[in-house]
């Protein structure tokens, strides 16, 4: 019997029913995007056409080509969006906050007297005593002169033959070697001080002295000015040795 009771308790145990369970619903569809302010661009589909006669002249023949054909027109909507917000003009109360009374009483209190520049007469003992104003940069005239053409090279035998009236400018000038000589200047820089001297080949010529036969008139910023016959020689300070042509 106990067999019996045992089965019929396994068999209700069996038959029962599971508990539902609830599941969550579904999330409702969105929106579908508006139509009109997409911007679709057309649908063209490509075929080819086989060769045809003309039905309109059957002497006339198409060879086969592509044609393109427009399924659905592009839809584009080119109208501004709407204004999200009204512009708002700036004025006092949403600006910058206006002054009180008392800030400006304050700023008035602490405000610094404006003192107008005035010109101030010297006594006349002070006006002998002061310098006179120099010229910041004095402009230095420089006169004509002959100076080293690319080469580095003054040839005043060329410019002897050149003063003559019935030379030949398209002639060639030839000039013997035994008639000339030829000399050659290196300056090394300019010394400034109470005594300005030039460094002409490894020795200092100041003005008026004569080095390889030419005298130095003038110590320019750059340059030294030299005189040789009714010459003017000038040669800059350019680290570079100069050869001067002189006629015998």
């Amino acid at each position: 019997m106990r067999i019996f009771v045992a089965l019929s308790v396994l068999a209700l145990a069996g038959c029962q029913t599971k508990p539902a369970e609830n599941l969550p619903a579904p999330l409702p569809l969105a929106d579908p995007a508006p139509v009109s302010d997409a911007r679709i661009p057309a649908t063209i589909s490509h075929y080819t056409l086989g060769a045809y006669v003309d039905p309109e002249n059957e002497l006339i023949r198409h060879e086969a080509h592509k044609i393109q054909r427009v399924e659905n027109a592009a839809r584009w909507d080119l109208r501004p969006a709407p204004q999200s917000s009204p512009l708002v003009p700036l004025s006092e109360k949403n600006g910058a906050p206006s002054a009180t009374s008392a800030t400006v009483v304050t700023e008035a209190h602490f405000k610094e007297p404006v003192i107008l520049a005035q010109d101030v007469e010297l006594p006349h003992a002070l006006e002998s005593d002061m310098p006179s104003s120099a010229p910041v940069n004095p402009v230095v005239e420089l006169e004509p002169a002959i100076m080293p053409n690319a080469d580095g090279v003054i040839d005043l035998v060329a410019v002897a033959l050149a003063a003559d009236e019935e030379i030949n400018p398209f002639a060639v000038r030839g000039v013997a070697t035994d008639a000339l000589r030829e000399i050659t200047l290196h300056i090394d820089g300019i010394v400034s001080g109470a005594t300005p001297c030039v460094l002409v080949n490894g020795r200092t010529v100041v003005p008026g002295e004569s080095v390889e036969g030419l005298t130095l008139i003038r110590i320019e910023p750059d340059s030294a000015l030299f005189r040789y016959e009714a010459h003017r020689i000038r040669i800059p300070v350019t680290g570079k040795s100069t050869r001067i042509r002189l006629a015998l």
